[in-house]
C-alpha cells in the first residue's frame, strides 16, 4: 500500500468536508420545511399541543400579525392579512406555503 502525500490526504479530506457539509445541509433542510409544514398546513403527525393547541390557520394569522418579524413587514403580506382576518387563510395562500415549503426541503433544487 503507498504513502499518500500530504496534498493526496489534504484534498480527500476536503472532500469528506464538502460531502458532510452537503449532507448536513440536505437533512437541515428536509426537518426545517418539514416543522413549517406541519405548523401551518397541518399534518397527521403534527401535535396541536407542540402549538399551544393553535390550527394551522391560526399559526398562519399568529405569523403574519407578528409585530416583531420584519421579514413580514411587506405591505403585500399585510394586505394579505387583511384580506384573511374576516374569512382565513385561503386555499391559494396554503399551497403557496406548500410550493415553498417542498422546494425549500428539496436537496436536488438549485435557487
Amino acid at each position: 500500500m503507498a504513502k499518500k502525500s500530504a496534498s493526496e490526504l489534504a484534498d480527500e479530506l476536503a472532500g469528506l468536508g464538502e460531502e458532510i457539509v452537503k449532507r448536513a445541509t440536505a437533512e437541515t433542510r428536509k426537518y426545517v420545511a418539514q416543522e413549517i409544514e406541519e405548523q401551518f398546513l397541518g399534518t397527521p403527525r403534527a401535535a396541536r399541543k407542540t402549538y399551544c393547541g393553535r390550527t394551522p390557520d391560526d399559526c398562519i394569522m399568529d405569523a403574519l400579525t407578528d409585530d416583531e418579524a420584519a421579514s413580514l413587514k411587506d405591505a403585500r403580506l399585510q394586505a394579505v392579512r387583511e384580506r384573511f382576518e374576516e374569512d382565513g387563510p385561503s386555499d391559494d395562500f396554503r399551497a403557496g406555503i406548500l410550493f415553498a415549503v417542498r422546494l425549500f426541503a428539496d436537496p436536488t433544487f438549485d435557487y
